[in-house]
């Protein structure tokens, strides 16, 4: 790739015409320093050494997502701080200068989301440049700890970000082959201090398109300050959690929860006629039954004939047991969990594959594929219905990410590699639209992604439903 051939290259000069522990050069006409790196240094300590922004320090040398070794030879941008006039409760703020990056390609959607569907992107001419920035939690200060201090290879919660990190890097890739223009910014958020300061630094002001954060309290406050901006598109790439529905400029990736019930309801109703119906759930999660009520209810208007629902609620400290759950249930039953609680989960499913007497079809949700503590047992055995959001719907692109993936990093992409890639192909080229499927909901303006297959568990293997 582009930038892995940069930094070699840069690599290659330092080592053969400098063996000083900082230099001065310049390129593309901005100065830069080159530091080498000494016994117990940190990436964090070396940003306020040079006054540097630790992000452009990775962008600059993205090997370092792995951790400092001593002897490393660092690439660092030396910055122009200013200051800026804020709001009027802020007095000044340390401005952050996005890093120059290399030059990719580009396209932009349209300035206005009057559409009730996304359907065309709208592209600027080849001389345009996208702007992207990508805010996720790499906790690259936590990296460097572990390389220091342990035989650790990288901090555990910082493996979702890098993967994901590493697809879109690829994604940039094929759509520099396309020539479409990027300017690519990546920026570590660890926390919300990090966060709130960038943000109110207007680091983010020249961006079109800006992915993450990853969690969805800190990417309401991004909704809340770009509001009134329709040139930027915010996209939450991960989170199962939804947007605040008021944001007309917002993308959420991951189904909400009440696209997957309604979903897994319009399914059930059309293929059981007589079972018995329950509703499981968590007073703390009340929205997410209430919805499924709701749903079941106005799905049901029109066949009489079939049972309504019962409903089961507990408080998050109250666990269920067996003696709570068989009054409501018969010999052949259906079970909607619509919880996305771990514990309730891994919870019910166990009490209710012990009923051997009892018949059931469980429909859940998709976080459940990612609960650890989960039996496939029980899954199995309760013909466990579950929404996926990973159905191949290309398979000779997915076969292109697997190759290249593997050339470029001798391992395979997980799922959120292969999200990172999909979903900078889907937002920067119209060649690509059929990755996703976003609308708006009933009463929302923010825009949902609503591709998504019903799954059973079947024999040890997921089937697909519909």
């Amino acid at each position: 790739m582009i930038m892995y051939k940069f930094i070699l290259f840069v690599l290659l000069f330092i080592t053969i015409g400098s063996y000083a522990q900082v230099k001065d050069t310049i390129i593309d006409g901005k100065p830069h320093v080159i530091h080498k790196v000494e016994f117990r240094e940190t990436l964090y300590g070396i940003s306020r050494t040079y006054n540097a922004e630790l992000n452009d320090i990775v962008v600059n040398n993205p090997s370092v997502i792995n951790g400092l070794q001593v002897g490393y030879r660092l690439l660092i941008p030396v910055r122009k701080s200013f200051i800026k006039n804020l709001t009027n409760n802020i007095k000044e703020k340390l401005n952050i200068i996005p890093s120059e990056q290399e030059s990719f390609d580009v396209i932009e959607v349209k300035d206005s989301l009057e559409d009730s569907e996304i359907d065309t992107l709208v592209f600027l001419n080849s001389d345009s440049i996208l702007e992207i920035s990508l805010l996720l939690p790499f906790y690259l200060d936590l990296n460097d700890s572990l390389k220091l201090d342990s035989e650790t290879s990288i901090y555990s919660k910082s493996k979702i970000a890098l993967d994901y990190y590493f697809g879109a890097l690829l994604a940039i890739d094929t759509l520099k082959n396309m020539g479409i223009n990027i300017n690519f910014n990546v920026y570590d958020i660890p926390n919300d201090s990090v966060f709130e300061e960038l943000l109110l630094a207007y680091t983010f002001d020249e961006s079109d398109l800006i992915i993450g954060p990853l969690y969805i309290s800190q990417f309401n406050l991004l909704a809340e300050f770009y509001k009134n901006d329709k040139t930027k598109r915010l996209v939450s790439p991960l989170s199962y959690k939804n947007i605040d529905e008021t944001y007309t400029n917002t993308f959420q990736v991951v189904p909400s929860s009440n696209v997957q019930i309604a979903k897994s309801v319009d399914y059930f109703n059309r293929t059981y006629d007589s079972s018995n119906l329950l509703i499981l759930g968590l007073e703390s999660e009340l929205e997410n039954v209430d919805f499924t009520k709701n749903a079941i209810k106005l799905k049901r208007l029109q066949k009489n004939t079939l049972p309504k629902p019962k409903v089961l609620t507990f408080e998050s400290e109250e666990m269920p047991d067996k003696n709570t759950i068989a009054p409501f249930l018969t010999e052949d039953n259906i079970i909607v969990i619509p919880s996305n609680n771990r514990s309730f989960v891994s919870r019910v499913l166990p009490i209710l594959s012990s009923m051997q007497d009892t018949v059931f079809t469980v429909y859940g949700l998709s976080t459940w594929s990612m609960f650890d503590n989960i039996d496939i047992e029980n899954l199995n055995y309760l013909n466990t219905v579950l929404p996926d959001l990973d159905i191949e719907n290309d398979s000779e692109l997915q076969n292109y990410l697997i190759d290249t993936y593997f050339l470029n990093y001798f391992s395979y992409p997980s799922k959120y590699s292969l999200e990172g890639y999909k979903q900078f192909l889907f937002f920067c080229s119209e060649e690509f639209e059929h990755l996703y499927d976003f609308s708006k909901i009933k009463n929302q303006n923010n825009f949902i992604n609503s591709r998504i297959s019903l799954t059973q568990y079947q024999s040890y293997q997921k089937i697909i439903l519909d």
